[in-house]
């Protein structure tokens, strides 16, 4: 694999993805366990490890899932599974919508100076009020993020939010600079699983921050997963999603922002999934697939092949990146990316169960250890239920 690109200071950023999961702990507290030290990386192959290999149906290649889904569901509605019916494979009259995504999320600069922020959402204050915390593109503790800024209110209707490069910024950069427009808002809505961009307004300046919402999809609470990233190396960035048998599906940005015409029909690039996954820049200006397991904790990476090509998108020799036990379910309740030490790649941050947020620095794609020793950057994190 190519070695790890870096990139001088913060400004020259441009974080590229967010990738995003879901799952459900059924509403128990379960142990604080403390993280591991983490080995140096070993090539394993993906579909060893975690891939499942189920047939594939003819679905519709639009962005409207919901006609295949009540087909299913014997027109009753969007059915799907959850994270953790998945795991316990149990019949179709079981499965539910998708609850509020608990990974693989990716952050990007909101208030225009080139340093991704975090965006997280308090449900229990004005109907879900959404806050950004302004990066301070240095991992130092509990300083890392400043101040808070309210954003929106009235977002508990939505069961995914994040940001990602919708619209256009007639820049041809591949990475954030503070000369680029910031991201744009994104987020599903829980009832039918229409697809909304909030356009950045182009100035950071609370409740103006983003203009009005444009739905540019219908139906994806059809899909058990899904996140958006740059994967066809355009400059814009395309919907990752996962679908109930397994698949993993690439929507293409249309290159113009234009209501439902702004992604194109999808394209399969894998098959089969561990639970938790992330689509970070680590290696190349595209992004890499990462998946962990909500079982085991372990890490596992696929790197980007620099070429979009269906199935052949992601290399199948992947390496271990955490061993066993670091991001399991009983430490774990949230995964996300984030650029915060000013790197150019992307840490992966993690909420402990008792609100502890903390970030894993990437270190390099062949360093041994590829992710450092996590740092904690907050307490309290258990009022927030989305991060992005």
């Amino acid at each position: 694999m190519e070695g790890l690109r870096r990139r001088n200071g913060p400004s020259a950023n441009r974080v590229k993805l967010i990738r995003a999961a879901k799952r459900h702990t059924g509403g128990r507290r379960v142990a604080e366990r403390q993280s591991p030290d983490l080995p140096g990386p070993d090539a394993r192959s993906y579909d060893a490890i975690h891939a499942k290999n189920p047939a594939l149906e003819d679905v519709p290649n639009k962005c409207d899932h919901r006609r295949r889904d009540r087909s299913r569901a014997g027109g009753g509605g969007t059915v799907v599974r959850s994270r953790h019916q998945l795991s316990r494979r149990r019949s179709p009259r079981h499965r539910r919508r998708p609850g509020v995504q608990r990974s693989g999320t990716h952050s990007h600069d909101i208030t225009g100076d080139g340093i991704p922020d975090l965006i997280a959402r308090q449900p229990d204050l004005n109907n879900g009020s959404l806050w950004v915390y302004t990066g301070s593109g240095k991992l130092q503790g509990t300083s890392t993020f400043t101040a808070k800024t309210l954003v929106r209110t009235g977002m508990n209707g939505f069961n995914w939010v994040g940001t990602a490069e919708v619209t256009p910024n007639n820049d041809s950069d591949e990475y954030e600079t503070a000369a680029e427009p910031p991201a744009d808002l994104i987020g599903r809505r829980a009832s039918d699983g229409a697809l909304f961009v909030y356009p950045h307004s182009g100035t950071f300046n609370g409740g103006s921050t983003f203009k009005a919402a444009v739905q540019v999809g219908t139906g994806w609470n059809s899909m058990v997963w899904m996140t958006l990233a740059d994967v066809t190396t355009d400059g814009f960035d395309d919907i990752i999603s996962i679908d109930a048998q397994d698949n993993w599906w690439v929507y293409p940005h249309s290159g113009t922002f234009n209501g439902t015409s702004t992604f194109k029909p999808r394209i399969q690039v894998r098959k089969g999934r561990p639970l938790w996954e992330l689509m970070p820049t680590w290696s190349r200006e595209n992004a890499d697939m990462v998946g962990a397991s909500l079982a085991t904790g372990e890490m596992v990476g696929c790197a980007h092949t620099n070429k979009f090509n269906g199935l052949a998108t992601f290399q199948t020799d992947c390496k271990t990146l955490a061993p066993v036990g670091t991001f399991a379910q009983p430490t774990t309740s949230w995964l996300s990316l984030i650029d915060a030490d000013g790197s150019g790649t992307d840490d992966v941050l993690k909420r402990l169960p008792d609100g502890q947020l903390a970030i894993y620095p990437f270190l390099g794609w062949n360093h041994d250890p590829v992710l450092g020793s996590p740092v904690v950057v907050g307490q309290g994190w258990n009022s927030m239920d989305l991060i992005s």
